[in-house]
């Protein structure tokens, strides 16, 4: 998304002042945007075609916008080439075809009129001022920004909970400016105040500011829980998957148990990077199998919702696997992280340890405290 903006920076300036060096420019960041996510890609294209239309007048400028697009196409040819080649048309087949649109937090209805579409806090609020932005953009007939997320919805809408906080910044920015700053301006001048309109409007983009800083930094320490699961593979997962990747055979399957992170998959730090930190095949690793050439996508996505319902029950994880036809698998890996919302963690690993061991035929071959691995026992 970042490599999107620029690209959109770019090409905007582009078009107020043409000059090779930003057409090149333009090129190379459209090249990073499509190489980094193709989806993203669809976003930046529909962008730049709507935003000509709309608000481009000279339309010779069209001319430097096709000169990016080769530069860009250049670029990305020999990627492109490489999968091809090695894999067919499969790969973005698959990639087509996966994922779902599942970024409505309180429904559909309320979540359009509140951009409610990712569940954060406070959105009720900004969506409120968000959608006076809009209408002023609207009596404005600045009709590109209304119908850029239109249109997006429509083409782009498994993706369109990613793109919302850019319409919404812009919509909230407008509300605030030019129905909040004003509105407000109007009052303190009324109480005899003579503060001026540009002092109004910088304390009150400062007083945003500040929140929204609080607003992350309380995320990522963990004060407001919304976020504060975005983090790195830690130190002991690494050490556990190097293990792996030297005393289990190439061909081993594995099941990486993560009982919350099911339901939250997008953040799974631990099963993402499994297969490549331990070079081993994770059953249940979603990310990335959108590439996959057998459309598996859909399918390991709704597995791993199935499994989620099991909650710490490790024998309806292993049925589940034997209803999807998963099982059984040769190795359990369990971040014991996953069940620290158990009101006793040691009694429910040994709740586990008995179950694999006894009725299901696994022993422990790790522990380190923090990360189980179970292997089956061969008859």
């Amino acid at each position: 998304l970042f490599m999107a903006l620029s690209t959109l920076a770019i090409m905007l300036q582009m078009a107020k002042r043409q000059s090779l060096r930003l057409c090149m420019l333009g090129g190379l960041f459209m090249a990073l945007t499509i190489l980094s996510h193709p989806e993203i890609s669809v976003f930046l294209l529909i962008t730049l075609g709507l935003y000509f239309v709309f608000e481009v007048k000279n339309r010779g400028i069209l001319m430097w916008f096709l000169g990016s697009f080769v530069v860009a196409a250049l670029l990305i040819t020999p990627w492109f080439w490489g999968v091809y080649s090695q894999h067919g048309i499969m790969p973005f087949l698959a990639a087509i075809n996966s994922g779902n649109a599942s970024y409505w937090g309180s429904g559909p209805a309320i979540a359009l009129l509140t951009f409610d579409f990712i569940g954060y806090n406070g959105l009720y609020l900004f969506g409120g001022i968000g959608l006076l932005g809009l209408l002023i953009i609207i009596l404005k007939k600045r009709y590109f920004f209304f119908v850029w997320p239109l249109v997006i919805a429509v083409i782009n809408y498994r993706s369109f909970g990613h793109f919302v906080p850019i319409f919404f910044g812009l919509y909230v920015g407008v509300g605030l400016i030019d129905v909040v700053v004003v509105g407000l301006t109007d009052w303190i001048h009324k109480q005899g105040k003579s503060w001026s309109t540009e002092t109004i409007m910088k304390a009150t983009v400062f007083a945003v500011y500040l929140g929204a800083i609080y607003y992350v930094s309380a995320s990522f320490m963990g004060i407001i829980p919304r976020m504060s699961t975005y983090h790195t593979l830690d130190a002991n997962n690494r050490e556990a998957m190097y293990w792996v990747t030297l005393n289990t055979p190439v061909q081993s399957r594995f099941l990486v148990l993560d009982v919350w992170a099911f339901r939250n998959w997008p953040i799974d730090m631990v099963s993402e990077w499994f297969p490549y930190v331990a070079d081993r095949s994770s059953i249940m690793t979603i990310q990335g199998r959108e590439w996959l050439p057998d459309f598996g996508f859909s399918k390991t996505y709704t597995d791993a919702i199935q499994l989620a319902k099991c909650s710490d029950d490790i024998k309806c994880f292993l049925d589940k696997l034997d209803e999807a036809n998963l099982g059984p698998v040769d190795y359990i890996y369990i971040d014991h992280h996953a069940l620290a919302a158990s009101e006793n963690v040691k009694t429910v690993v040994q709740s586990i340890n008995e179950k694999l061991y006894q009725d299901w035929g696994y022993e422990i071959v790790y522990d380190d405290g923090t990360v189980t691995i179970w292997r089956l026992v061969a008859d």
